[in-house]
């Protein structure tokens, strides 16, 4: 229905699957599901309602909070966004999760809410070299790098560029046993 562009009956057809799911996990999984579909068709303002509801069932879920900071960017509230990918990285750091997208997410919003550039640098530096997300954060801490003047920097962040890029070349598999050797 989505694809159709029928938001009333999309948000039925997902109300029916919240109300048919048993027990608390299966719930909190129907509106996740539904957040995503709604944010990835483009309509953030419903998004956030059932990235929400999603909330009050699991509050400390990493997925569900970086997903309502992605909506809430979209929907034109980039403030309340970037609090919500800073809660997303310490979330994911204290239940030792993939700490990668909430960072890139935290960084551009850094830089475009805030103009905060060197915490933005700080932030796609901690993504780790064998994460999916490497190449476009040391792609980024180049661009950032350079519109500070930090030339240096930005010339040892290319150099990054090149390694991060070999990695993703790479199977998950592959870099998953790269990441145990090391």
């Amino acid at each position: 229905r989505l694809g159709a562009g029928d938001v009333q009956g999309a948000r039925a057809d997902a109300e029916l699957l919240e109300a048919g799911a048993r027990g608390a996990a299966a719930r909190f999984e129907a509106t996740l599901r539904a957040g995503r579909a709604f944010l990835d068709r483009g309509y953030p303002d419903e998004a956030v309602r059932w990235f929400e509801r999603a909330l009050r069932v699991s509050p400390d879920d990493t997925a569900a909070v970086l997903g309502l900071g992605r909506s809430l960017r979209e929907a034109g509230r980039p403030r309340r966004a970037l609090d919500l990918f800073a809660r997303a990285v310490a979330l994911a750091e204290r239940r030792n999760e993939d700490t990668a997208p909430a960072l890139l997410d935290l960084a551009k919003e850094l830089v475009t809410t805030a103009g905060d550039r060197p915490a933005a640098i700080a932030r796609v530096r901690a993504v780790g070299k064998e994460a999916p997300e490497a190449p476009e954060a040391r792609a980024l801490e180049v661009r950032w790098r350079l519109e500070i003047g930090d030339r240096a920097g930005a010339k040892l962040a290319a150099a990054r560029v090149g390694d991060a890029l070999e990695l993703a070349e790479l199977g998950a598999d592959e870099r998953r046993d790269l990441a145990r050797d090391r």
